[in-house]
This record gives C-alpha cells, sequence and structure tokens, in this order.
C-alpha cells in the first residue's frame, strides 16, 4: 500500500481502526485483522478501516520497521485543542477491545 492510496481512502466522519498514513500496513495484514476481530468481538460489528493523513508517535515504530496499527477513540479534529474530549462510551469500548486482543495475542480468554 503506498501513501496516496492511503490518503484517497481517509473518511474523516469514521474513527475506528486505523491505517495511519506511512504505516505501511495492509487492511488485511495480520495486526489489523487482529485488532479489528478484537472489535467485532466487543461491538459485534465491523470496525470501518481507513488511513488517515496527520503524523502520531506510530511514525517512531514504523520507522523501526514494526508493523502498527492505530486505534483508539475519539474524535481527532478535537485533539490538542481547547475543547479536546473523548466519549466515555468510546473509552470503554477502546478499552475492552484492546484487552480483548492483548488476551487473545497472549492466548488467554
Amino acid at each position: 500500500m503506498n501513501d496516496d492510496t492511503v490518503v484517497e481512502q481517509v473518511d474523516p466522519g469514521r474513527r475506528l481502526v486505523l491505517l495511519a498514513h506511512g504505516g505501511g500496513v495492509a487492511a488485511d495484514s495480520v495486526p489489523a485483522e487482529a485488532v479489528a476481530a478484537a472489535h467485532r468481538a466487543v461491538t459485534g460489528q465491523a470496525p470501518e478501516v481507513y488511513g488517515v493523513p496527520y503524523g502520531s508517535d506510530q511514525r517512531l515504530l514504523t520507522a523501526a520497521d514494526v508493523p502498527t496499527v492505530l486505534y483508539g477513540p475519539g474524535d481527532v479534529s478535537l485533539a490538542h485543542s481547547p475543547d479536546e474530549s473523548v466519549p466515555v462510551a468510546e473509552l470503554v469500548t477502546a478499552t475492552l477491545t484492546l484487552v480483548t486482543l492483548i488476551a487473545g495475542v497472549c492466548g488467554t480468554r
């Protein structure tokens, strides 16, 4: 996946599983599928998958060739702003998803 392809997939109205711009992780990669499966287990719904045109600390991992998926709650348009906030329901969903992901990867249910 090249950067141009990722940017074309941006949809700012949806933000569940994000494959970051320049991250080089395909939507059908093992890391992305693992996050998506955990999200489905928690919510009963498939997550939206798309690229984003902004940077994050994910670049530090991808620079070291570590496959990464950017996943989390909140609206990026509110990030680092006076009105920055995250709905509690989204925080709970993201937390349960990450716990489910970790338990699955570690072989614990």
